[in-house]
């Protein structure tokens, strides 16, 4: 069982249409709605993994009735919380070994997020794995007891930064995942060749960071840790999603892959367009692990 928390449940409008005609009325072909947020993504992407999701989410009203309903029809398992009731005692039944994905609480109160990963923490020592999406804030502030939870037991937390690295590096999350872009913020250093990334790295690695993940626009992404480092290389440009890969990251620890696999199946999870991951055809995933190659080298 896979327990996945979404604070922040959204629904978009997607269009659909040909190739748009230079000179002529172009018109849509088709339109839907659908979820869009980041624990919605990852129940998807475990559901095609044969994994076993519970969706929890603070929902209501009409726009809530809607992704009920669309949870409902892809079997997400959907559990309507109450951080004003009792609710999250029904939370912790038939759980075993489960993973906790967090995006950013947007419409939770400190108050209410402290009594749900309270409740969690008490009930799940069996929890293994950490995983932050969104963390734009500082990480001890709003994540108190994961964060703790986690250096108590030696589990690791995932870290998908949307802000700045300054922002968060202070707290030492376990494993981060940026850009090039934010690291050259953060460095102050050019990353345009793979020597200038590992430079960079080293110094968000200096600061408390054991395990650092950089994707981007690129044929190349750079893993590192330790005094150790991985490219990993695509034939073609693709522009990675970091949050698609940093779900691949913490999806295939929970599946105890090997380093090698693990960082094919981020990268390769990373380069799909995330707003349609539910059409993610899993033979393409495969395709685009293996056309990915590999290499380890070491830093001082």
């Amino acid at each position: 069982m896979i327990l996945i928390f979404e604070a922040s449940p959204k629904l978009v409008t997607q269009y659909k249409m040909d190739p748009v005609k230079m000179g002529q009325v172009n018109q849509f072909k088709d339109k839907f709605v659908d979820i869009a947020s980041p624990g919605v993504l990852a129940a998807r992407i475990f559901k095609q993994q044969d994994e076993k999701p519970l969706l929890l989410a603070p929902i209501g009203g009409k726009i809530g009735q809607k992704i009920k309903e669309i949870a409902k029809t892809e079997k997400l398992g959907l559990v309507d919380i109450d951080f004003r009731d009792e609710s999250m005692e029904e939370v912790r039944l038939g759980l075993e070994d489960p993973l906790i994905l967090q995006s950013r609480p947007a419409r939770v109160t400190q108050e209410e997020f402290n009594r749900l990963f309270s409740t969690l923490a008490s009930y799940q020592e069996e929890v293994k794995n950490f995983l932050l999406l969104g963390a734009s804030e500082s990480i001890e502030e709003k994540y108190p007891y994961l964060i703790k939870k986690s250096y108590d037991l030696g589990h690791p937390v995932f870290v998908c930064l949307e802000g700045r690295i300054q922002d968060c590096i202070k707290e030492k999350p376990y494993s981060l995942v940026c850009s090039k872009d934010q690291l050259e913020d953060y460095s102050g250093l050019k990353c345009n060749f793979t020597h200038e990334v590992i430079q960079a790295g080293k110094m968000v690695l200096a600061a408390g960071v054991r395990e650092l993940f950089i994707g981007g626009s690129g044929k190349t992404s750079i893993y590192m840790r330790d005094h150790s480092y991985w490219t990993i290389q695509s034939q073609d440009l693709t522009r990675q999603d970091l949050t698609l890969i940093t779900i691949g990251l913490s999806g295939a620890y929970e599946k105890k892959y090997d380093l090698e696999m693990a960082l094919k199946f981020a990268r390769g999870l990373g380069a799909f367009d995330s707003q349609v991951v539910n059409q993610i055809d899993l033979a393409d995933l495969k395709q685009k692990m293996k056309d990915l190659s590999i290499k380890e080298g070491k830093f001082e």
